[in-house]
């Protein structure tokens, strides 16, 4: 279930710490074998490129819900593990190595401009959802340690603290995120305010499976102080897309991305 990095990255519900003797508690990993799942986590990509067609809602704690429909294209055969999302008139391109994550933007027909990679610029106007949620850069931040383990929603998660590194800029302060131990997969995160609080909190809701690959189906992310949620759902999805380069280049984020070559399949 390695699709969507965030595989679930974000949880609508707050992520705090338990007591030891909680129920949901489980054994701690020994120091070395928490340091390799996360290493593993972080190397870990889907072996085929994916396009998926999603629709976007936004659900205010009062008011009526609003939905907007994008795209979502994702490689990690172009040197680096790279996604490209359409939505709502608008282009953005995350790009991820081990020097840190690049964004960019762009209109329809409009150049492309960098974007400073923070954890709350949306994916459109009057949305929750950011670039920074579906690429969770938290994960390859140097300063990221193991806490504990704990059942989840009826999953075993290993949960680490992270911290960005210093001096940089736009980024929370610390985001606390759980790997399913059984499937290597981004299952939540909560990102912190300078207290210790959690201010936002997104998580991966559901899976599915095309053509024998398991993706992300459905993720929320919700705003812990207003209750405003947002649930990003799979409609259809079209694996070994075969995806060429220049769909993830700067230079041609204002203009249409080719359609793949291969089928959709409904979820």
């Amino acid at each position: 279930m390695r699709a969507l990095r965030l595989a679930a990255l974000l949880v609508p519900c707050l992520a705090l710490a338990r007591n030891p003797g909680d129920a949901n508690a489980l054994p701690s990993l020994p120091p070395a074998e928490a340091a390799k799942r996360l290493e593993d986590f972080r190397v870990s990509g889907l072996t085929v490129d994916l396009v998926a067609r999603f629709t976007l809602t936004h659900r205010p704690r009062s008011g009526d819900d609003r939905s907007v429909e994008g795209t979502l294209w994702m490689s990690w055969k172009h040197a680096y593990p790279a996604a490209r999302i359409d939505v709502a008139g608008s282009s953005f391109l995350l790009l991820r190595d081990r020097s840190g994550s690049r964004l960019w933007s762009a209109a329809r027909g409009q150049p492309a401009r960098p974007v400073a990679v923070g954890g709350t610029q949306p994916l459109g106007p009057g949305v929750l959802f950011s670039p920074y949620d579906l690429q969770a850069p938290f994960a390859d931040w140097p300063d990221a340690r193991y806490e504990r383990s704990e059942r989840r929603r009826g999953r075993p998660l290993n949960l680490y603290l992270a911290r960005p590194p210093a001096g940089s800029a736009g980024l929370p302060p610390a985001v606390r995120f759980g790997l399913d131990r059984a499937y290597l997969a981004l299952s939540e995160a909560t990102t912190l305010d300078a207290e210790g609080k959690a201010a936002r909190v997104m998580r991966a809701e559901d899976f599915a499976q095309v053509d024998g690959t398991w993706i992300l189906g459905r993720a929320s992310v919700r705003d812990e102080r207003t209750r405003d949620r947002d649930v990003l759902e799979v409609v259809s999805a079209c694996v070994f897309a075969r995806l060429p380069a220049a769909t993830f280049s700067p230079e041609r984020l204002g203009a249409p991305a080719e359609e793949p070559k291969g089928d959709f399949r409904r979820l």
